[in-house]
């Protein structure tokens, strides 16, 4: 099905196509959210949101646009409004003395890699943080991250450079030390 015949499903409510809408895009959303939520708990409960909103919200989607920009704007605002909502901002919750992970099923095969990746992503600015997982982790063209994030795609091009050669010396560092 293509992406239109998937939401118009959804506005129908075939609960099917809305499934398989959330397994071909969990992992990019999810990426996304934990991105600026920097937590693993509140990262699910704001995924549960947008895909709650997605099922809620499919009749206002334009045909013909794209649908995975569409959802990843509507995770950009649900964080957003969490945010607005969760005031002082702390990044980490407490869970118990537990570490918080950053995991994807399938995204890193080799683990001491993925936790030295994930705290060089932490080194990051929330901002170069979002351009670097959207372009690298899920796919998304500089000019789709620029409609996502409402920011010209020519500070996006800039950004994503700067953060791929701090991640780069972030993650040197992290092998030579």
């Amino acid at each position: 099905m293509s992406d239109d015949q998937i939401i118009s499903s959804i506005t129908d409510g075939n609960i099917a196509a809305f499934e398989q809408l959330y397994n071909c895009t969990y992992k990019n959303v999810y990426a996304f959210i934990f991105s600026m939520v920097k937590c693993r708990h509140t990262t699910e409960d704001l995924m549960h949101d947008t895909y709650m909103r997605i099922f809620e919200k499919a009749s206002t989607y334009q045909i013909g646009t794209s649908l995975q920009t569409w959802i990843m704007t509507l995770a950009k605002n649900i964080t957003y409004d969490y945010f607005r909502k969760v005031k002082p901002f702390v990044p980490f919750e407490d869970n118990g003395g537990e570490n918080i992970t950053f995991y994807l099923p399938g995204s890193c095969e080799n683990v001491i890699e993925h936790i030295e990746l994930e705290k060089a992503l932490e080194k990051l600015s929330e901002l170069d943080s979002q351009i670097a997982v959207l372009y690298a982790v899920c796919g998304y063209k500089h000019k789709e991250i620029a409609q996502i994030l409402s920011i010209p795609e020519g500070t996006i091009r800039r950004r994503y450079r700067g953060a791929i050669k701090q991640l780069a010396n972030a993650m040197r560092g992290a092998v030579d030390g």
